[in-house]
């Protein structure tokens, strides 16, 4: 199993990763981490808590950062108002990129990456 499949299959499950220093805290509904899964999360749990606080960090910028004004991209896919990569509405009528799910999921897919732009050995 590899990394981006444990992340995939702890997301469908209802489960919940937290890095917490060299810890990685596991929140799962009962009977959903089953033996596979279990030692897919031990034998990645040092790629896991990397990913897992690249990922905290970029929600936490979220946060604060400020929140873009609505601009126009006349080559953007999904036009006004629509996510230009699943065409999913957004909040703004007039607002240009990505839904919430889409935007989650190039954080997982950045988070996943080293700063020089290879990818994390799964």
């Amino acid at each position: 199993m590899t990394l981006s499949d444990v992340l995939r299959s702890t997301e469908a499950a209802g489960i919940r990763l937290e890095a917490r220093g060299a810890t990685l805290h596991v929140e799962a509904p009962s009977g959903t981490v089953t033996p596979e899964l279990r030692a897919a999360l031990v034998a990645h749990k040092p790629l896991l808590l990397v990913v897992l606080e690249r990922l905290k960090a970029m929600r936490h910028f979220a946060a604060v950062a400020p929140k873009p004004l609505p601009y126009a991209r006349a080559w953007a896919q999904g036009g006004p108002g629509r996510c230009f990569s699943c065409g999913d509405p957004l909040d703004h009528p007039e607002a240009y990129g990505r839904c919430v799910s889409c935007d989650l999921a190039a954080d997982r897919y950045y988070a996943t990456r080293h700063a020089d732009g290879h990818r994390v050995v799964c």
